[in-house]
């Protein structure tokens, strides 16, 4: 658990930059008077944001005020983030309602509406007349049923782990390229027909032509560049080794995208289930199962059910470390009496 930093402000302000930059600005100005707020207007890309600055503002508020906007109803929303994170450290969530047709996501659909669509002056008494009690005076609402997740107090300790991470490692924001390089990996060998038998596959398996595929031409990977570490997972399908030399950011790169598909995972008990892993940490001597390794330490992690989550492909593999192994690995071979 993170251990408790003092309070600092009365409200953190959360909302879509895409249109509700206005809105939240506007509110933080009827606010400042009698409350402290906090509010993310750095100007930088929140997909690029490699901090945990936001989660620690967070952490440092009494209440989070979360303006819903149209662009808000977006899967992928930052906004989404930013209130799993209250609800993972247990802060007070207000729905702000700039728009009537827009609903707040479900996870808070039972909190507190302050309906600023409809008459702004009533909309604002309400709310300042919440934000000056204190965070335990306000009745939490119970989650609703069908957000129910069993493995939701894994996640949640393991978002707070990655941003207790963060926090420690990242002292300034990263400007991130990276480069795809297809040949640095082996690419597992396209579908072979039917029609073709398994000497074809030799073949197809060495990225030679077979022999009854005269005239056809092999398709070719076309360099690109990435600026977000996202976009590169989507373009392969979620099938991505970062490479890069000690102290690029590699590790952080990984937290920081881990960070986003636990997001996903407290949003969508149906998206897949985050399992990081420190690849050093695998012994490959005892060949240890891949659940037994990834549910161990996490007492709110059945290796039963990890195991099953593999089997079914509702996992998500996030592993660190695969230079570490190789160097351990050698350093096994040549002094094979340590251990």
């Amino acid at each position: 658990m993170l251990p408790d930093i003092p309070i600092q402000y009365d409200a953190f302000i959360s909302y879509a930059r895409a249109d509700g930059d206005d809105s939240a600005s506007r509110l933080e100005n009827a606010l400042r008077p009698a409350f402290k707020t906090w509010r993310d207007t750095r100007g930088i890309d929140p997909a690029k944001d490699f901090t945990a600055e936001i989660e620690m503002a967070i952490r440092a508020s009494k209440f989070v005020v979360t303006c819903i906007t149209p662009d808000t109803a977006r899967a992928d929303s930052f906004v989404r983030r930013e209130i799993q994170w209250a609800l993972t450290i247990n802060k007070p969530v207000i729905v702000a309602r700039f728009d009537a047709a827009t609903p707040p996501p479900i996870h808070v659909v039972n909190n507190t509406w302050v309906e600023f669509h409809k008459d702004w002056d009533t909309a604002l008494t309400h709310l300042t007349g919440i934000l000056r009690k204190e965070p335990d005076d306000y009745d939490r609402p119970a989650l609703p049923p069908e957000t129910a997740d069993p493995f939701r107090p894994y996640v949640q300790a393991v978002y707070e782990y990655i941003v207790r991470f963060l926090d420690q490692a990242v002292i300034r924001l990263i400007d991130l390229t990276s480069e795809a390089t297809t040949d640095a990996v082996h690419t597992p060998p396209a579908p072979v027909p039917a029609r073709r038998g398994m000497m074809d596959q030799f073949f197809t398996a060495q990225g030679l032509p077979s022999p009854d595929s005269a005239g056809e031409t092999a398709p070719t990977e076309e360099i690109t560049t990435f600026t977000k570490f996202a976009d590169a997972f989507e373009h392969y399908s979620g099938r991505v080794l970062l490479l890069g030399a000690p102290g690029a950011g590699k590790t952080i790169t990984l937290f920081s995208h881990a960070r986003e598909t636990i997001t996903r995972r407290l949003a969508d008990p149906s998206a897949p289930l985050p399992l990081l892993g420190l690849v050093a940490t695998w012994n490959a001597r005892e060949q240890t199962p891949l659940a037994d390794w990834l549910a161990a330490g996490y007492e709110d992690l059945p290796r039963e059910e990890v195991a099953r989550i593999i089997d079914v492909g509702r996992a998500l593999l996030l592993l660190d470390g695969l230079d570490e192994l190789g160097s351990e690995q050698e350093e096994e071979r040549e002094n094979p009496e340590t251990g």
